[in-house]
């Protein structure tokens, strides 16, 4: 389906990013990436462009003119301090791709919103369900949606995933939960857990990779679709998991109170959409996951 297609990766050097490159050159792509900074991802052309920069981005547009974009480039931060820059970037750096593109022909753009849009009033998430954020992070992917679905009122090729917990190998972002806890257990330290009883929707990133090629092999645009598993686990849970699996483990487990308001008490993905439109389902435990992501961790794999 993508063999000699020109695919554009915006943040190839995030952890999705590349991830998706390495799938894409399977598939026999020709890829470009797009990075604010240096990516040591393999392309067939590099730009490090800033997607803040509404010129720069649609000089890149202009001279690759893709058939395919997976715009990955954006920020975690999660710290309300960092509104202002979480806006920025995700939203208005957002805004700058979809407006480039606009003077081109394209096949598909594919936008990842996060399940962090939804209100925290509900446990499972269908894409119908309520969008009222309670983090900058949230809001700033809420604002890019809504430049995309403006963009897919006129009659543009988008379609927005929203995964939930993704995990894998190469996954470095201090925030999240999986990595800091192996990072804890190999190095030593500290990690707080907040009681273990919140559940989470984890999907390794092999399984969310197949469904964006899934997505470009269909017919579907203009779509929301959730990403995830549809089986809950709890924090707890994880961790007695993740010390049997990581075995020589140092570090200790830390009990600090819940942030009531601001994080999620419960969440599982309703998957029947992804599942309709493309018979997409995850296939990969997360025992067996969090075993690839150890294994791969400890020889540096990826």
């Amino acid at each position: 389906m993508l063999k000699n297609k020109k695919c554009l990766v915006t943040g190839s050097n995030g952890f999705i990013g590349r991830h998706l490159v390495d799938r894409l050159h399977k598939e026999e792509a020709i890829v470009y990436s797009l990075n604010r900074n240096p990516s040591k991802v393999k392309a067939y052309q590099q730009y490090i462009v800033d997607i803040r920069d509404p010129l720069a981005v649609h000089k890149v547009i202009q001279e690759i003119k893709p058939e395919y974009i997976f715009h990955f480039a954006g920020s975690t931060l999660r710290e309300s301090p960092e509104q202002t820059h979480l806006i920025d970037i995700n939203a208005f750096g957002t805004k700058n791709v979809l407006d480039a593109l606009s003077s081109i022909k394209y096949n598909l753009f594919i936008y990842p919103s996060t399940s962090s849009v939804y209100s925290n009033n509900y446990s499972v998430f269908s894409e119908d369900t309520q969008r009222e954020p309670k983090t900058a992070y949230g809001t700033s992917k809420l604002l890019a949606e809504e430049y995309c679905l403006e963009h897919i009122a006129s009659g543009k090729p988008i379609v927005i995933v929203r995964p939930f917990s993704i995990y894998g190998p190469g996954q470095e972002d201090g925030t999240m939960f999986i990595p800091t806890l192996m990072r804890v257990f190999k190095e030593g330290g500290t990690f707080k857990l907040q009681d273990g009883k919140q559940t989470r929707d984890y999907l390794y990133i092999d399984d969310f990779i197949q469904l964006l090629m899934d997505i470009t092999a269909s017919n579907i645009r203009g779509e929301i679709l959730n990403c995830g598993t549809g089986k809950e686990i709890t924090l707890g849970e994880i961790v007695s998991l993740l010390s049997v699996l990581c075995k020589d483990k140092k570090g200790k487990i830390v009990s600090i109170q819940f942030r009531e308001g601001t994080d999620y008490l419960h969440q599982k993905a309703d998957l029947r959409k992804a599942e309709a439109l493309l018979g997409w389902k995850a296939i990969v435990s997360l025992e067996e996951g969090l075993q690839k992501t150890i294994e791969l961790w400890r020889n540096n794999s990826f």
